[in-house]
């Protein structure tokens, strides 16, 4: 196994909540005195991120009615889309990797 890359200290991965196509998963890196963010993709009521522990995997959960689970490749040279899928069940909040 090799362990999921750390993200750079100068770096936020954040859930942008809300519909439309300005919310989503945001890279938000600090130069110098400043924050700079950019989408990296378009998810709808995107409310919680998790890291896998030994993969350089993103989970994130849509909060919509249906209930979504995406995963994501994210790193500073490939940043990938892997899937998604039901969540198995309605307006899901949070999510963990056990």
């Amino acid at each position: 196994m090799t362990a999921a890359p750390a993200m750079a200290p100068d770096t936020l991965l954040v859930a942008a909540f809300g519909t439309g196509a300005s919310h989503g998963l945001y890279r938000w890196r600090f130069h110098g005195d400043v924050w700079a963010g950019n989408l990296l993709f378009t998810v709808s009521d995107l409310c919680a991120l998790a890291a896998h522990p030994t993969l350089p995997v993103l989970y994130g959960v849509s909060g919509t009615d249906a209930g979504r689970v995406h995963a994501w490749r994210v790193s500073s040279a490939d940043d990938q889309e892997l899937g998604e899928r039901d969540s198995g069940g309605a307006l899901p909040a949070h999510v963990a990797i056990d």
